[in-house]
């Protein structure tokens, strides 16, 4: 029947594989690309940005649902976390998603720290899949 989850299992599977897919859903449309989360820690949950040039921005405005798909290649396992996201204004920490994504400083040069969206998915439902279990029915825990 599923893996039975803890917060901070899933905490330390998300923090083990930071890059994730992202799906979201606008205009009767799926919408998949890979992200890299920023941070993820009990008190905050999941936080990654973009920019409010992007399409990701208009879908998020336009219908926040959306799941998030974290996978180890190694272990072949995936966890599936479901939720709303919400937008956080704070520049201080556009700030320090700018000093810690170096890769970012061009976009922040030419657009500047307004332009960044930083998204939060603090409460989801949470489940774990492996090939093991691809047929059991799905656990999902509280995230």
């Amino acid at each position: 029947m599923g893996y039975k989850l803890k917060r901070e299992e899933i905490l330390k599977f998300i923090l083990e594989n930071p890059i994730f897919s992202l799906a979201t859903c606008a205009d009767n449309q799926p919408y998949a690309r890979m992200i890299m989360m920023y941070k993820a820690d009990k008190e905050n949950g999941i936080i990654f940005s973009t920019w409010k040039q992007k399409d990701l921005y208009h879908q998020l405005t336009f219908n926040p649902n959306v799941e998030l798909c974290f996978y180890n290649t190694q272990q072949g396992k995936q966890l599936r976390i479901k939720g709303r996201v919400e937008i956080l204004e704070d520049e201080f920490l556009k700030k320090k998603i700018g000093m810690k994504f170096q890769f970012l400083r061009p976009q922040i040069e030419k657009f500047g720290y307004d332009s960044m969206m930083v998204c939060r998915l603090k409460n989801g439902k949470a489940t774990f899949w492996n090939m093991a279990s691809a047929f059991d029915e799905k656990t999902y825990f509280n995230f």
